[in-house]
């Protein structure tokens, strides 16, 4: 009887240490994801234009997907970062420091996550981007899609 109290015990402690480590592990992940969306997103593309923090935060094949007049309309990496150059040709550098945001929702699954990004503009909502990332070689996350909800 003690011994299979023993096992008992074992196996729920076994069984609680793995909980506690998913969850440190998903505090973790979610830290790694919020500093991506951070300085590739916010800082990046929104604030700064910073091309170099783009291609970080971004992978090579991401898409943002626009819904205009019930049509979907995809936009590549390059074609954003050609956006970006040409506004700094005109002079037009995309730098808003006023604006503000909200990460609400960070979920982590493996090695893919969804985060929603609310931008404020005066303290008021204008946009939620929903950015869909994945974890490539264990190591980095990236955002490689994304939607936007304009308010």
């Amino acid at each position: 009887m003690k011994k299979l109290l023993l096992i008992l015990i074992l196996i729920m402690l076994a069984v609680t240490l793995t909980i506690a480590g998913t969850k440190e592990n998903q505090v973790n992940e979610r830290g790694q994801i919020k500093k991506i969306i951070e300085e590739g997103f916010i800082k990046g593309l929104l604030i700064e234009g910073d091309i170099t923090a783009i291609r970080k935060g971004f992978d090579v094949d991401f898409v943002k997907l626009t819904l205009q007049k019930n049509h979907m309309h995809k936009h590549p990496l390059n074609w954003i970062i050609e956006g970006i150059k040409k506004k700094r040709e005109e002079k037009k550098v995309p730098v808003n420091h006023k604006i503000t945001f909200k990460i609400p929702m960070i979920d982590v699954d493996g090695n893919a996550a969804v985060a929603k990004v609310e931008i404020y503009k005066n303290a008021k909502l204008t946009a939620s981007h929903y950015l869909s990332l994945y974890k490539f070689d264990e190591e980095f996350w990236q955002i490689v899609n994304m939607i936007c909800q304009e308010h």
